[in-house]
C-alpha cells in the first residue's frame, strides 16, 4: 500500500522561492538600505527618461521634425512632471500611453520604497543597539538637526595678507562660471588710516573643508576697493550678487551715511563707536578683470538718485540689506526691513526677470504679498516674509536638497548664535522659530559683544546635496571672517501607513497641465525644449552621488551643467539630450 507523498507541490515551491527572494532582498537592503533603495529608484529614473526620449523621437518624425509641444498650443520651453497627467503636452497618449514620473512622485511606488526604507532602518537599528531601539509609534527622543559642526578657519589667507589686508567685514559669495567671487565690507589695510569701504576676491578653490584660498582685488601690491565711496557716503557695503552677462557680475550695495547723535534713530546704536545709517540700496556692476573699475547703475548725481530702495521711499519702513537667489527665470531679492535704517526686524521678498535690462530697471521689480498670495508692483504693498525678534542680520536663502526644504540662515540672539528657518516654498510660509545651528560664544576668539554677526551660507561649497554646508560669520574681536562646517542628520523618515487605495483615473481635461519652475522642482522630471523645437533635454535627480552617469562624471553621456539651465541650487544632476 502506497502512502500519500508529503513533498511540496509546485505552487508551494514557488511560494518558498518567492519568500527566500524577499528575505534575501530584505537582508541586502538592511546591510545598506539607503544606497540599495536609492540605486533602485535611480535605475527607474534612467529607464523612464529613455522611454520618454523614444516617444519624443517618434513624435519628432511624425510632426515635421519638431519636438512637442506645438507652439500654437503651448509656447513654453520647460515642463515639470510635478503637474502630473500629460505633463509634456501633445506627447500622450499617441506616442506613449502614460507619461512616467519620478519614483518619489509616484504614489504606490513611493509607499513601498518608504516602507522598505523604514523597515530596513528599524532592523539595522535593532541589530546595532541590541534591540534597545524603540519601535515606530513609541515615544523616543527627536533626532537633532545638526549631526556635527566645527570651526574650519579664518578665511583671511596668505594671498589677502600679501596685499595688506588685516581684517574684513561681511562675506558674500556667488559662483560665476569656474570661479567663486567673494565680496567684503569695510576692509582694514596696512598703511591706510581708515578702512577701505569694501573689497572683492576670487577663487577656483571649491573645497571648503580645509579653508578657502582666494585672491583679492589690488593695485601696486595693496588691496583696493571694489566700489569707492562718493561724496556724502561714509562707506559702501556690497551684498547679494547675480550673473547676467559674460565677463561681469552685478551686486547690490548698501549706501551708508553718517548718522548724527542728534537724530532720534541713532540713539539705539550703543554698541558701536561711530554712528551710521543705511540710506538705501543700489545696484552696481563689476568686471571679472579686477584691473577694471566697477560702476554704479543709474544716474548717481546725487547718490540718492541711483538707489533702488532708499530711506525716503515712503514705504513706512526702510531697507538695510539685499541678498539674492538666482533661479532659472527670476532673480529673487530678500530685502532686510528696518524701522530706522540700522536695526533689522524682518525680511521682504522681491523678484525680477533674470536678464540684465530688467535687473537694472528698478521699475521691473515685483514684491510678494503673502496676505493675498500675489506679486505686487509696489514695495509698500508687500508683506513680511519673516519677522525676527531682537538683533539679527545676514539672512541668506538657498534650497537644500538633502533636507528637502528652502533654508534661511542668519545671526540671531544679539549676534551670538547662527540659526536657520525653513520653508517648502520660497514664498513661505517660513517656520517662525530659530533653529540654532551653533552657539558662537564658545568659539575662539572671544569677544565682548559681537561674537558672530553677518552669518551667511555659501551653497557653492555644499556637499552631498546639502548634507554638509558651509557658513561664514564675523568676529568683532579680531575683525575677521570665519568659515564653519555644518553636517546635518537625515530628515526623519515617514512612519509606515496603510496601503492606499488605487488612485482614480484622471479625468480628461480640455488643456494639458504644465509644470512651473523646473529649477527648484525636487524629485521630479523636467523636459526642456528649444524655442525652435529642434532639440530637447530631459532632466532628473539621481540620489546616488557616485553614479557614473551624473553630469559632472568623466564618462557621463550628457555633461551639461544643470546650473547653466536652471540656475543656482537646482536639484537636477542627470540629463538625457536629443541626438545631434
Amino acid at each position: 500500500m502506497f502512502r500519500k507523498s508529503s513533498g511540496f507541490t509546485i505552487v508551494e515551491l514557488l511560494i518558498v522561492i518567492a519568500i527566500i527572494g524577499i528575505l534575501a532582498a530584505a537582508v541586502m537592503v538592511a546591510i545598506n538600505p539607503g544606497k540599495r533603495t536609492a540605486q533602485a529608484r535611480d535605475g527607474v529614473r534612467k529607464a523612464n527618461l529613455k522611454t520618454i526620449a523614444t516617444a519624443l523621437q517618434t513624435y519628432y518624425v511624425d510632426h515635421d521634425l519638431s519636438y512637442p509641444p506645438d507652439p500654437a498650443v503651448d509656447d513654453g520651453t520647460q515642463f515639470s512632471s510635478a503637474a502630473g497627467g500629460v505633463w509634456i503636452p501633445g506627447l500622450a497618449p499617441e506616442q506613449i500611453k502614460t507619461l512616467p514620473t519620478d519614483p518619489r512622485q509616484a504614489g504606490l511606488f513611493h509607499f513601498f520604497a518608504n516602507a522598505l526604507e523604514v523597515s530596513a532602518n528599524q532592523v539595522s537599528k535593532l541589530l546595532a543597539k541590541g534591540f534597545s531601539q524603540k519601535i515606530p509609534g513609541s515615544v523616543e527622543a527627536a533626532i537633532p538637526l545638526v549631526k556635527s559642526q566645527r570651526q574650519v578657519c579664518s578665511i583671511l589667507g596668505t594671498n589677502q595678507q600679501a596685499v595688506g589686508i588685516d581684517g574684513q567685514d561681511a562675506g558674500t559669495s556667488f559662483k560665476m562660471w569656474d570661479k567663486v567671487y567673494w565680496t567684503f565690507g569695510d576692509t582694514v589695510v596696512e598703511g591706510v588710516g581708515y578702512p577701505i569701504p569694501n573689497n572683492i576676491a576670487s577663487t577656483t578653490d571649491l573645497e571648503a573643508s580645509d579653508c578657502i584660498l582666494m585672491t583679492s582685488k589690488s593695485s601696486g601690491g595693496q588691496a583696493t576697493a571694489l566700489l569707492p565711496t562718493v561724496s556724502g557716503e561714509l562707506t559702501v557695503w556690497p551684498d547679494g550678487m547675480a550673473h547676467l552677462e559674460l565677463g561681469a557680475g552685478h551686486f547690490f550695495y548698501m549706501s551708508v551715511r553718517v548718522c548724527t547723535a542728534t537724530e532720534e534713530d541713532c540713539t539705539s546704536q550703543t554698541f558701536v563707536s561711530s554712528f551710521w545709517k543705511v540710506r538705501g540700496i543700489g545696484l552696481a556692476r563689476f568686471p571679472f578683470n579686477f584691473s577694471l573699475p566697477s560702476n554704479r547703475i543709474g544716474n548717481c548725481s546725487p547718490i540718492t538718485d541711483c538707489l533702488f530702495w532708499q530711506e525716503t521711499g515712503g514705504y513706512g519702513f526702510e531697507i538695510a540689506g539685499a541678498t539674492t537667489y538666482q533661479a532659472i527665470d527670476f532673480i529673487y531679492v530678500f530685502l532686510n526691513e528696518s524701522d530706522n535704517g540700522i536695526d533689522q526686524q524682518a525680511v521682504r521678498l522681491a523678484r525680477v526677470p533674470r536678464n540684465k535690462a530688467s535687473v537694472e530697471n528698478k521699475n521691473a521689480y515685483q514684491y510678494w504679498n503673502g496676505l493675498t498670495s500675489t506679486w505686487v508692483s509696489s514695495l509698500a504693498g508687500s508683506s513680511r516674509l519673516m519677522t525676527f525678534p531682537g538683533f539679527f542680520n545676514g539672512v541668506s536663502i538657498a534650497y537644500n536638497n538633502f533636507l528637502g526644504k528652502w533654508t534661511a540662515i542668519y545671526t540671531t540672539d544679539n549676534f551670538s548664535k547662527v540659526a536657520m528657518r525653513t520653508a517648502a516654498s520660497i514664498t513661505g510660509p517660513w517656520t517662525t522659530n530659530d533653529e540654532i545651528l551653533y552657539d558662537c560664544t564658545g568659539l575662539p576668539p572671544g569677544s565682548f559683544d559681537l561674537y558672530c554677526y553677518f552669518g551667511r551660507q555659501h551653497p557653492e561649497y555644499q556637499k552631498n546635496n546639502g548634507e554638509t554646508i558651509y557658513v561664514t560669520y564675523n568676529n568683532y574681536e579680531n575683525y575677521q571672517v570665519y568659515l564653519h562646517e555644518i553636517v546635518f542628520n537625515p530628515p526623519p523618515l515617514p512612519s509606515p501607513t496603510p496601503l492606499p487605495s488605487p488612485p482614480p483615473l484622471p479625468s480628461p481635461s480640455a488643456s494639458p497641465q504644465v509644470g512651473e519652475d523646473c529649477g527648484s522642482s525636487d524629485r521630479n522630471y523636467c523636459y526642456v525644449v528649444a524655442e525652435d523645437r529642434k532639440s530637447f533635454g530631459l532632466w532628473a535627480q539621481l540620489e546616488n552621488l557616485e553614479d557614473p552617469d551624473l553630469w559632472d562624471k568623466p564618462n557621463a553621456n550628457c555633461k551639461i551643467d544643470p546650473e547653466s539651465v536652471f540656475g543656482q541650487g537646482t536639484p537636477f544632476n542627470y540629463c538625457f539630450v536629443s541626438p545631434p
